[in-house]
């Protein structure tokens, strides 16, 4: 039974692709800016070294070949807006991944440790990007 088509998927991959472009960006952007710049600029390039796992560990669930559509994606500049702007969309994306999850368990056989691994990543992303924020004066 195929739960979630080809269009889903790539939308999926999209989002992952995006996370992995603004995060690398970041890193890049805030090396030299900030205060301790180096030390996020370190964890934003493994997170977007995670986004590209994703990437590859959807199309391992779901047996696809999914490639993601570039975009042009707005550059946030401020570190404050950039960190309040992945809490949102990594709470996002650790609810989709954890509703995937549920409907996989529910219609499919597919393996479902791959996906925790997503979910767990998703998560150490957000807490940690929520840290920073909360470190911001």
């Amino acid at each position: 039974m195929e739960i979630f088509n080809n269009e889903f998927l790539q939308g999926l991959i999209n989002e992952e692709f995006a996370d992995y472009y603004i995060y690398k960006y970041e890193a890049e952007h805030f090396y030299n800016k900030i205060l301790n710049g180096k030390e996020i600029s370190n964890v934003f390039l493994e997170f977007s070294k995670d986004e590209i796992r994703h990437i590859e560990r959807i199309n391992k669930i779901f047996k696809t070949e999914i490639h993601p559509v570039k975009r042009i994606i707005p550059k946030i500049k401020n570190l404050r807006e950039t960190l309040k702007m992945h809490i949102v969309r990594e709470g996002k994306a650790i609810k989709i991944y954890k509703a995937i999850k549920e409907l996989l368990l529910v219609y499919d056989n597919l393996d479902v440790d791959i996906l925790d691994e997503i979910i767990s990543e998703e998560e150490k992303h957000y807490n940690l990007v929520k840290k920073y924020l909360l470190l911001i004066k």
